[in-house]
């Protein structure tokens, strides 16, 4: 059918049926309707999000508005979980697996590196299931399934088993420990995250992994026997269970679906491969993460480098016993806790920093300012270890170059982990995991590179070319301070205005 106009040419019934979509383009009346059904689900999308940020803002039952004692209380059973952790990596005493299996020194580090192997791949497959299932869930399981390998550690007859069971042990136990800053951010606002990270960075960088060799040691010369440093840990990862168990949930999207009975549909496997994808991506794309990956990696390996530093120079040139030995860790901690109480400067710029950006929110390059001066310090700790550590006279001297490491430990690596966190935002899961995985991976292939360098080269120099290895990320931090803005404006995942992420 048509109808004839004024000038008498027919029209088709199509043509009626014809609008524009705003832009002076002609669409079909369907495809109009589906437009504006799609325009209508994206306003419900956005008005739903809405009321899910006013409530997770405002409601009571919200985590970020539970006591502080709550939040804290939380915190200090995923921070005592950390610290049984990194002793149960670094209490591993070579020299006792050498004897007791018969293996030689390069096969005896494999008890070590192949549980930081296990802490590299275990949380990139299983720690997205805690935004699928929650945080609880993921923290329960975790710790009951590294406690639980502590038995087959402790009772292996054989030193593959014994690996095997490492190895497992740090998959589990490294779910948790890739959470800490998630659940960090469920429980407090963006301003309020400096104090949980940094206690965290502190007993994650400094405390376990100091601790270990002390306790270590101390278990072997009793005992004479690596066992009981499982039982150990066996019953203290038991007890931090029972504590999980008192935590509660704190993934808002479980949380407000409880109390609220709006269901957040998420797929796990769909999930897992998103983030295992997107942090690939970061990886390969975006140079913030490229930056903080390499400087991570840096530090992860220098901690496992120097840690074994100690026993070429106090024990082999010192002459000192075990136990004094590992006494020598103890002043890395004294450093790092002279970060920890130092944080209200950090704290201090950082908030100031608001008052040079448009938006009043403060600047996530303003977290690396420490930094900026912790990699001097932590320069100068290096070289001052080494060209003191053959010295004849006393082993103070090089001690307390421990100090100073302790502190720059502490202060670089809270320092990238808070600017990567504030600098992509909603994506900063995957901006941690990306930096994380080669970090870890490649402190596990560095425990086993330390060793000939300390034998064929010697104390001195192996130290040395680590110091000058360090100058080249002296440069990292101020580089991201002045450029980081600049970088994040042209990434499609970081947040790209002056101030970070909101404070919600």
């Amino acid at each position: 059918m048509s109808e004839t106009t004024e000038l008498g040419h027919a029209e088709p019934d199509e043509k009626r049926t014809r609008s524009t979509d705003g832009r002076g383009k002609a669409v079909k009346d369907g495809d109009l309707e589906r437009q504006e059904t799609m325009k209508e689900g994206e306003v419900a999308t956005q008005d739903a999000e809405a009321a899910r940020h006013e409530w997770i803002r405002t409601a009571p039952e919200s985590p970020r508005n539970w006591p502080l004692w709550r939040k804290w209380w939380i915190i200090s059973g995923l921070i005592f979980y950390t610290i049984i952790v990194f002793i149960c990596n670094t209490g591993f005493v070579t020299d006792q697996a050498e004897d007791q299996f018969n293996v030689n020194t390069e096969l005896s580090v494999m008890g070590q590196s192949f549980f930081i192997l296990g802490i590299a791949i275990g949380p990139m497959f299983l720690a997205p299931l805690s935004e699928v299932h929650g945080r609880q869930p993921v923290y329960t399981t975790g710790i009951l399934l590294f406690s639980i390998l502590q038995i087959p550690a402790a009772l292996s007859p054989t030193y593959a088993g014994l690996i095997t069971a490492r190895f497992l042990a740090g998959c589990f136990a490294g779910i948790p420990l890739s959470n800490v800053g998630a659940s960090a951010a469920d429980l407090f606002t963006t301003s309020h995250t400096a104090w949980p990270i940094m206690v965290f960075s502190f007993c994650s960088q400094v405390v376990g992994p100091c601790l270990g060799p002390v306790i270590g040691s101390a278990i072997y010369v009793r005992t004479n026997s690596l066992r009981w440093l499982y039982w150990t840990t066996l019953i203290a990862g038991i007890l931090n269970f029972v504590w999980s168990l008192t935590f509660g949930e704190t993934l808002h999207d479980k949380v407000y679906e409880k109390h609220t009975g709006i269901k957040q549909n998420k797929s796990a496997t769909a999930y897992i491969g998103r983030e295992l994808g997107r942090a690939a991506i970061f990886l390969c794309t975006e140079p913030i993460v490229m930056a903080l990956a390499l400087t991570t990696t840096f530090l992860f390996g220098l901690i496992f480098i120097y840690l074994q530093g100690y026993t070429f120079v106090y024990e082999d040139h010192f002459n000192l016993s075990t136990v004094p030995e590992g006494a020598m860790f103890l002043v890395s901690i004294l450093g790092g806790f002279v970060a920890l109480v130092t944080q209200p400067v950090q704290n201090y710029l950082y908030r100031r920093s608001a008052a040079s950006t448009s938006t009043g929110k403060p600047r996530p390059e303003a977290r690396l300012y420490t930094a900026c001066f912790a990699v001097w310090i932590m320069l100068i700790s290096i070289f001052w270890f080494a060209f003191t550590a053959s010295n004849n006279k006393s082993y103070q001297i090089p001690m307390w170059s421990g100090f100073l490491f302790g502190y720059a430990e502490v202060a670089i690596y809270t320092g990238l982990w808070q600017y990567g966190t504030d600098a992509y935002g909603e994506n900063a899961g995957s901006a941690l995991a990306a930096i994380n995985l080669p970090a870890n991976t490649a402190a596990c292939g560095l425990a086993h590179a330390a060793l000939p360098f300390f034998k064929n080269v010697g104390n001195r120099w192996t130290l040395g070319i680590l110091g000058f290895t360090c100058v080249l990320y002296l440069a990292v931090p101020p580089l991201l301070v002045y450029f980081g803005q600049w970088l994040r404006k042209r990434s499609p995942y970081a947040l790209s205005r002056e101030g970070g992420a909101a404070d919600e």
